[in-house]
């Protein structure tokens, strides 16, 4: 995905204009405030919340577990359970609260802060780039027969493609229709996997019919040794070519690892529990693996008789190390530490055994010539099952999720997720300073003999952080978020060279909204700005970042509170349709808006955007303005 050209100039010296309306707004209220401020600190209490499923070995929920079954543990060291409470069908009970006897009650949860958790966002992933023909059928076949049975009229549903990229298919809805429709559309799409499933069967078969080098010391013949001569020649071949197509297999299997991380941190900033139903054939996190061990097979005897000849015969002896060095390990580790720090849960199911042992039969004419000795036996497919299966288990058991794996049992593994959802405890400790970093969580049970699944580790932003993350998640999703009131009004383009405007936004926020400090002659506040934007072809801009000083004279606040702070943001953008994204905080009040506009620059219409791709995301970070 391409980075899309977005300036953001600042206003000038003055930074804020004042609207008046008409009216006046609570003054008194807002001097109540202002004043309370300067008498009392704020203390920011900062709660770790942990989601726990405890299930038994059936898979059934266990319930009416207190505060006391259970440890916590922060990078090995233990922590006190501050918060807890119990949700049976999405219903909280109150549960070892503070001085109480342990018993599980009924409760009105109107006050507990769980309606966020109540919802479930799920996005179903079809990784066309990792998912060969034999499956897709069953997939498919699968998803109409139960995604009307386990998905509830509560939650959300996202359907997401990858073939490389990730690209949103249907926004999140609940609507059965067309959830349905956008299936027969994906239906019919086919990635890379079948040209690379295709290259492994074919250099499978090659070291399979390989002639092994003959006994020079044998016979002096002329012929003998051009036959070895050839041999070895075949041999070197065969190991470059092993090489060169795990070192493809490792570079897509890194492609998408990269893709998924991105799409994860996209979903940061949305309030709910967030599932990913990932559906592939697998990702082999040593993909050379297979195939060395299958030219080891193959010339295994003749390497080990023949060792020291074998290390002069063969300039390239890459084989002997090369499939080490395509190790996706440290990969998948990065994205399963980003998406439980995003609270993203995985769900993977593969059915890759059957795919590859179905290619494999055919290829090779039966499974009785997988069986036994030579280039395709058992230990090269099981080397390629567990390649391809380990990583689904890390991505699972490090977010909380479960992993389906050899079965294409899509309603099974929807059940279990929402038993996940539905049935779950709450735990949180307090932490005294936020670093930013990422912490590994452990949760254990007093007495063991129960499933216990939850995200693996946290990483508890700073406030620029989580609003960078709401952002985001505005500008893929449509999720805003506005309790400041906020609005955008734009103005008139104006071109400034070929394919590039400037694009006028107006940002209003009433100031009955904010939280203004007296100091001397003035009340002051400070809001910071942050922007991005996406085109129609999925492209996104850097995030850029604005500090806006607001100062308010005291004779002029009685005015000021029944209109709006006023800010210019002066975007240059290229020709497209854009949607922009605006994220603001009070960083007096301490509260959080998004919002978001779609224009079209340079006339071009006013067509939404359909897809779009979220493989790379936000490249920013935290850059400023």
């Amino acid at each position: 995905m391409k980075r899309i050209p977005l300036t953001l100039r600042r206003a000038g010296t003055f930074a804020l204009v004042l609207l008046v309306m008409a009216g006046s707004g609570p003054a008194g209220a807002q001097a109540e405030q202002t004043a309370d401020s300067l008498f009392f600190d704020t203390v920011d209490v900062n709660v770790i919340n942990i989601e726990v499923v405890v299930q038994d070995r059936d898979g059934n929920p266990v319930t009416g577990l207190t505060r006391d079954d259970f440890l916590i543990y922060e990078d090995g060291v233990p922590v006190e359970i501050s918060n807890f409470f119990e949700v049976i069908g999405r219903k909280t009970v109150a549960a070892g609260d503070m001085g109480d006897t342990g018993e599980t009650t009924a409760a009105d949860d109107s006050w507990l802060p769980t309606p966020a958790t109540k919802r479930l966002n799920l996005v179903i992933l079809i990784d066309n780039l990792n998912m060969g023909p034999q499956n897709r059928n069953l997939i498919f076949k699968q998803l109409r027969r139960n995604l009307e049975d386990y998905v509830d009229s509560r939650d959300r549903v996202m359907l997401v493609s990858m073939d490389g990229t990730v690209k949103v298919e249907q926004p999140f809805t609940n609507s059965l229709p067309d959830l349905m429709a956008t299936l027969d559309h994906l239906e019919k799409q086919v990635g890379a996997q079948v040209r690379l499933n295709m290259d492994h069967s074919r250099l499978l078969r090659a070291i399979h019919v390989a002639k092994l080098p003959p006994d020079p010391g044998l016979s002096d013949d002329l012929a003998v040794m051009t036959e070895y001569d050839r041999a070895v020649a075949q041999a070197e071949g065969l190991s470059r070519d092993v090489i060169q197509l795990g070192g493809l297999r490792h570079r897509k299997v890194q492609t998408t690892v990269r893709a998924l991380r991105h799409f994860t941190d996209s979903l940061a900033g949305m309030p709910g529990r967030k599932a990913v139903l990932y559906l592939s054939d697998g990702l082999p996190v040593r993909p050379a693996d297979s195939l060395t061990q299958a030219w080891m097979n193959k010339f295994e005897f003749w390497v080990m008789s023949e060792a020291d000849r074998v290390r002069d015969e063969l300039t390239d002896m890459t084989i002997l190390a090369g499939s080490s060095e395509f190790d996706s390990n440290a990969a998948f580790d990065d994205l399963t530490r980003y998406a439980a720090a995003n609270q993203v849960a995985f769900y993977p199911l593969s059915n890759g055994a059957r795919s590859l042992g179905t290619s494999l039969s055919a290829e090779f004419g039966g499974a009785s010539t997988v069986s036994g000795a030579g280039p395709m036996s058992a230990n090269v497919v099981s080397l390629e099952n567990i390649n391809r299966e380990a990583p689904l288990i890390k991505m699972a058991g490090a977010t909380g999720g479960l992993a389906f794996t050899r079965t294409s049992n899509i309603g099974g593994l929807l059940e279990r997720m929402v038993k996940d959802f539905n049935t779950f405890y709450s735990l949180g400790y307090v932490k005294a300073e936020l670093d930013n970093e990422f912490h590994d969580i452990k949760v254990k049970l007093v007495n063991p003999g129960l499933e216990v699944r939850h995200l693996g580790s946290y990483r508890k932003k700073d406030p620029m952080g989580n609003l960078e993350d709401l952002t985001l998640s505005a500008l893929h999703y449509d999720l805003e978020d506005n309790p400041l009131g906020a609005r955008l009004d734009l103005g008139e383009q104006v071109a400034t060279e070929k394919n590039s405007y400037q694009v006028p936004v107006m940002l209003k926020i009433p100031f009955q909204s904010l939280l203004l400090i007296p100091r001397g002659d003035v009340h002051e506040g400070k809001l910071s700005v942050l922007v991005i934007a996406r085109d129609d072809k999925g492209g996104v801009s850097k995030m850029q970042r604005l500090d806006v000083p607001i100062q308010v004279p005291n004779e002029q606040m009685l005015e000021a509170m029944g209109g709006v702070a006023a800010y210019p943001l002066q975007l240059e953008l290229n020709r497209g349709r854009k949607h922009i994204s605006v994220g603001v905080r009070d960083e007096i009040g301490r509260v959080d808006s998004t919002l978001s506009l779609r224009v079209a620059v340079g006339n071009v219409g006013n067509a939404d955007s359909a897809g779009f791709d979220l493989s790379r995301g936000n490249e920013g970070g935290n850059g400023g303005g």
